[in-house]
């Protein structure tokens, strides 16, 4: 088989597998939104992130190179996408870096865009699979590099804890101060500002 067909029969699977989550939060963010009046932005006052390099993992923790829907570490698909205001999925690269601190790490999720206002919607094993790889802080940066917003995975941890999540349930977050939407197949149950 030709690695072009290849690659697009990987890439129609990986479609058919993220439509239902990109279902959830088509109906899940533009309603956590519109309860809000908050413009949309970009922001620059954060600073920027380092330029990507081909070499992208740390600690043998491998990194794709690809644009992706969907983070994927060390072949794992985790259920950690990003997505539009208005629910669309967000293409996006990752990068892993050292914080400097130990051996915590942090995941750059860069979108392919130079909007602000991007929804990180993820389930739980996401969560617990990203403590379990050393992994303590998620940056989101727009195209350029510039950082639109910083998660404290231990503080992401223990807003799943206190909402009480069942097994089923995603976290859907945009920023600090923002309400936490809380998602299911059956769309939002609840809005909560942590």
């Amino acid at each position: 088989m030709k690695r072009w067909m290849k690659n697009v029969l990987i890439m129609l699977f990986a479609l058919a597998f993220l439509m239902p989550a990109m279902a959830m939060a088509g109906n899940t963010a533009p309603y956590s939104l519109s309860r809000e009046n908050v413009e949309m932005s970009r922001r620059e006052d954060l600073g920027k992130v380092s330029r990507f390099t081909e070499n992208r993992g740390v600690y043998r923790i491998a990194a794709s190179n690809e644009w992706l829907y969907q983070v994927r570490l060390d072949s794992i698909s985790l259920k950690l996408s990003l997505y539009t205001p208005e629910g669309r999925g967000v293409l996006l690269q990752e990068n892993l870096v050292k914080t400097g601190e130990g051996n915590n790490v942090r995941l750059i999720l860069r979108q392919i865009n130079r909007r602000g206002g991007m929804l990180l919607q993820m389930d739980q094993k996401a969560v617990d699979t990203l403590e379990r790889l050393g992994i303590t802080e998620i940056v989101v940066a727009d195209y350029d590099l510039y950082i639109q917003n910083v998660y404290q995975v231990a503080e992401l941890k223990e807003i799943r804890s206190m909402m009480n999540l069942r097994e089923t349930e995603e976290l859907c977050v945009r920023g600090e101060g923002d309400p936490v939407t809380v998602v299911d197949e059956n769309g939002v149950r609840r809005l909560q500002n942590p």
